[in-house]
């Protein structure tokens, strides 16, 4: 694979970057009514397990269970804000094919759906 660049220059060894353990390797925005994926990648479906609980299936397995998750969530409130709400990582929720995803809002400590959340994944494959 060769990258170029706007300047001209290009990087022909980009390939054996990507495996490296800097590098997003899985990340997903989806709606939470009907777990459709908006877009993707090594993301191979969404499942929902209950109210504000997913499961993320990965196209490419990880090497193991440390990789690191980062998440967003939004949900509409009674005015034209945004509420936003708490997303992340179910203890024990970690697999090599998969990453359980729960969503909520801190004040009542209950789990929602939301409008749509965001996912970004890095570890090794």
């Amino acid at each position: 694979m060769t990258i170029y660049f706007g300047d001209g220059t290009n990087q022909a060894t980009a390939a054996s970057s990507v495996n490296s353990g800097g590098v997003v390797k899985a990340w997903a925005r989806y709606g939470c009514d009907d777990t459709t994926l908006d877009d993707s990648y090594n993301i191979s479906s969404v499942s929902s397990t209950g109210s504000g609980r997913f499961t993320l299936n990965f196209s490419t397995s990880f090497a193991n269970t440390n990789y690191a998750v980062a998440c967003s969530a939004s949900r509409q409130g009674t005015t034209s804000d945004n509420v936003p709400m708490v997303a992340g990582t179910k203890n024990g929720g970690f697999a090599t094919g998969s990453c359980r995803i729960n969503t909520g809002w801190p004040p009542n400590e209950h789990m929602y759906n939301t409008e749509s959340i965001g996912v970004i994944i890095c570890g090794d494959q």
